[in-house]
C-alpha cells in the first residue's frame, strides 16, 4: 500500500496539490503516493481502503491553504469541527500512529494553533511546518522531496560505471541522453573533447546540431546528461538563478570518472556576483569535493554567464548532489544517473 499520503480539501488546496503531486510521481514511485478518492474503483468500500493507506503510510503530507481552518460544509458547521470529517481523520490516525505528519502550507497559510485545533489534531500545531511559495515554487518542492525516505525513490540506485552497459532512459523527469560512442564531432568537425580539459560550450545539449555519432554504438565514454534544474540563490548583494544544463561523464581511469557539470548563472540584481570554485561543492555518497577546475569569474549586472566545473569522483560512487552556494544560501541537486532496467 502507501508510503506517502496526501491529505488535502479540495476546497482549499486542490491546485497546489495536485501540482506538488505531478512532481513527486516524477520522483517517487506512483504505486507509493496515495492523494484521494479518484483511484478507487466503483463498489469498492473507499473507507477501507483509506484505513489501509492510512495504516500502512510512513509519512502524511498535510496540505494547509488560507481556507483550511474556516472551510464549512452545506450547514455552515466548521468541517474541523466535525468527528466524520475526513482530513480532520486522516491527520488524527496518522498522528495516532506517530508516524511523521508534514503540515505543507501553501497560499500563504500559517500553521493552526493548538486553540484552532479539535483536541485529536492537537500535536498537529507542534509538528515542524513546510511552506511551498509561488514565487519559487520549484525549489520549495525539491527541498521537500529531499527530506522524504529514500526508499520511496522510483529508481534504484547502482553505480555510475553501470551507465555504459544502458539505454537512453527517462528518470525523474529528466530525459537521459546517452551519446555513447567511439567518436563525437561539433559541428566545425572538431572532435568532441574527453576528460583532459573543459568542455566547449557548443556542445551543450539543445543546440542543434551539436553532436553526431559517426559510428556505432559502443561501451565507450563520454555520456552527456541533460539536466535542467534551477533554483534562485540571494546574498546581500544580489540574486541569482542557477541552471544546471549538463553533466557530462568521463572514465578518467579504471577507479576513478570525471565530472564535467555545465551550470549557466543569471545575475537578476544590480551589481556583480562571483561565479567561481567556491559557488560548488558535489557530495558524493554525503562527503563534500571541492572542484579540479580552476574556476574564477563574475557575471555582470543583469546578465548570464555559462560555464563548466570539473569534479572527479570515485567510479564506485552511488550518489551524488550538486551544492550551490551564495553567501548564507545553499540549494542541493541531486544528479540521479542510475539507469532505468527494463
Amino acid at each position: 500500500m502507501s508510503a506517502l499520503f496526501i491529505s488535502y480539501r479540495r476546497e482549499d488546496s486542490a491546485g497546489w496539490t495536485g501540482r506538488l503531486v505531478e512532481r513527486l510521481k516524477e520522483r517517487f514511485d506512483e504505486k507509493s503516493i496515495f492523494m484521494d478518492l479518484d483511484g478507487i474503483e466503483p463498489g469498492i468500500d473507499f473507507t477501507i481502503v483509506l484505513h489501509n493507506a492510512l495504516e500502512s503510510c510512513d509519512v502524511l503530507l498535510a496540505m494547509i491553504g488560507p481556507e483550511w481552518i474556516t472551510t464549512r460544509d452545506e450547514t455552515g458547521t466548521l468541517r474541523l469541527d466535525d468527528p466524520a470529517d475526513w482530513v480532520r481523520t486522516e491527520i488524527a490516525t496518522a498522528l495516532k500512529r506517530n508516524i511523521r505528519v508534514i503540515p505543507v502550507l501553501v497560499g500563504g497559510a500559517k500553521v493552526p494553533t493548538q486553540n484552532q485545533l479539535p483536541d485529536d489534531l492537537d500535536p498537529l500545531a507542534h509538528r515542524q511546518a513546510y511552506e511551498l511559495t509561488d514565487r519559487r515554487w520549484n525549489y520549495d518542492v525539491e527541498q521537500l522531496i529531499n527530506t522524504l525516505p529514500s526508499r520511496l525513490i522510483r529508481f534504484p540506485l547502482h553505480t555510475i560505471k553501470d551507465l555504459w552497459s544502458s539505454k537512453p532512459v527517462v528518470i525523474g523527469g529528466l530525459v537521459i541522453a546517452m551519446l555513447v560512442s567511439a567518436r563525437f564531432v561539433l559541428p566545425s568537425g572538431d572532435p568532441l573533447p574527453s576528460s583532459q580539459g573543459h568542455f566547449p560550450k557548443t556542445a551543450l545539449p539543445g543546440t542543434p546540431g551539436v553532436v553526431s555519432r559517426q559510428e556505432p554504438p559502443s561501451k565507450t565514454w563520454p555520456h552527456l546528461i541533460n539536466i535542467g534544474q534551477e533554483t534562485r540563490l540571494a546574498n546581500h548583494l544580489t540574486t541569482c538563478v542557477y541552471k544546471v544544463l549538463a553533466v557530462q561523464v568521463d572514465q578518467s581511469s579504471d577507479d576513478t570518472l570525471s565530472l564535467g557539470v555545465t551550470v549557466r548563472v543569471t545575475n537578476e540584481g544590480p551589481l556583480n556576483t562571483d561565479f567561481g570554485n567556491d559557488n560548488f561543492r558535489m557530495l558524493v555518497d554525503n562527503v563534500p569535493r571541492t572542484p579540479t577546475s580552476t574556476l574564477d569569474e563574475s557575471v555582470d549586472p543583469y546578465s548570464a554567464k555559462e560555464s563548466t566545473i570539473m569534479f572527479t569522483v570515485p567510479a564506485t560512487t552511488r550518489q551524488l548532489a550538486l551544492q550551490l552556494r551564495m553567501g548564507d544560501n545553499m540549494a542541493m541537486f541531486p544528479l540521479d544517473l542510475s539507469p532505468l532496467w527494463m
